[in-house]
This record gives C-alpha cells, sequence and structure tokens, in this order.
C-alpha cells in the first residue's frame, strides 16, 4: 500500500470513528519544544477525549528504561508525522474499549524505534510498535470480556477489515488488549481472538 492510500484510509476510518481529520504538520512543528503537549493538542483535535500525548508517546516500563538508555528523552520516542493520523485512529478505538470495558483504559506503546523494539519485544521483526500502527490497551479494573468483545466485533466489521486490524490478547495479561491498523503483517489475530 502506498503511503498516500495509508494515509486516506486511517482519514476514513478517523471520521467513522466520529473524530475529525486535522493536519498532523502544525503539531509535528511543535514536537522538539514539547512532543507532549504537540501530541496531546492533536490528539484533542481529531477529537480524542481521554488519552493524552504523553500517555501514547510513553512505553511499558520496560521500553521507557531501554529508550532512556538509548538517548530519548524520558523515554519518550517521536514518530514520523506521517504516523499521527494512525495514533488518532488507534485513540479512537481505544476510546471505543473504554466505553464498552465501563472503566479507565491505558494506551502505551504506540511507537518504539527499532532498537527500542528489538530489545523489549518478543516479536522482533513481526512487530507492529515500529511502524507506529499499534497500541497495547490495559483495562484498569473493567470488564476485560466486554472490550475484547468490542474489539472481536470491530476486527470483523468492514473497518476493521479496511484498516487490517491485528487483534492480540495476552494470556499471562488478560487485561491488556494489543490492537493494531494498517499493519505491515497484514488483518491477522493472535494470543486466542
Amino acid at each position: 500500500m502506498k503511503p498516500s492510500d495509508r494515509i486516506r484510509a486511517l482519514e476514513i476510518a478517523i471520521t467513522q470513528l466520529g473524530g475529525e481529520v486535522v493536519d498532523p504538520w502544525p503539531y509535528a512543528a511543535k514536537m522538539a519544544a514539547s512532543p507532549a503537549a504537540a501530541m496531546d493538542d492533536f490528539l484533542k483535535a481529531s477529537g480524542v477525549e481521554h488519552f493524552s500525548g504523553s500517555e501514547v508517546l510513553t512505553p511499558s516500563s520496560q521500553g521507557v528504561a531501554v529508550a532512556t538508555s538509548l538517548g530519548w528523552e524520558q523515554g519518550q520516542m517521536w514518530p514520523p508525522v506521517w504516523a499521527f493520523q494512525a495514533a488518532a485512529c488507534l485513540c479512537l478505538i481505544a476510546e471505543l474499549v473504554r466505553r464498552r470495558a465501563s472503566s479507565p483504559v491505558s494506551c502505551r506503546n504506540w511507537f518504539r524505534s527499532w532498537p527500542t523494539n528489538s530489545r523489549v519485544s518478543s516479536s522482533g521483526p513481526a512487530s507492529d510498535h515500529p511502524h507506529a500502527c499499534a497500541v497495547d490497551l490495559d483495562i484498569i479494573g473493567g470488564d476485560d470480556v466486554k472490550a475484547r468483545d468490542e474489539m472481536r466485533s470491530m476486527y470483523r466489521s468492514p473497518l476493521g477489515a479496511a484498516l487490517s486490524m491485528s487483534l492480540g490478547f495476552y494470556p499471562a495479561s488478560p487485561q491488556t488488549i494489543h490492537v493494531g491498523i494498517m499493519s505491515p503483517l497484514g488483518q491477522r489475530t493472535w494470543g486466542g481472538v
């Protein structure tokens, strides 16, 4: 898929998910001054209500330690501007999961550099995270069964197919859901979906 086709598909999905398509360039220009604030402003303009720029840019605790050791300030990794629309789309999907689970949801691991990913992920080159096309959602005290059902339903929908959605559950951590979109590996599931 050409990058322009990918961005157009994400823009359509953002609209279908109730968000607003916004130009990412003005926000990308502010990343050097304050990456978390710039991403926060972009997400809010896109219609994301419950997820912050800091949350989206920060990996898991293990990822923060590795990213910091590689020179990323506070472990926060800045994605390329072409990936901003994917962040908006993933956070809008996370908003649906949050509503379905009737509880807070944290959103992490959106983008990991290849060197960081190689040190924290067992998936290696098959990982969606270095492509900035996935997040891990942690259901905090809510109904993870309903959240998983919401994601299964979306995966099977025309939107899930159009987004080439990947969906994974972690057997050791039932409160965590991996959601990927526009994955280079295509639409797929794993972990007992």
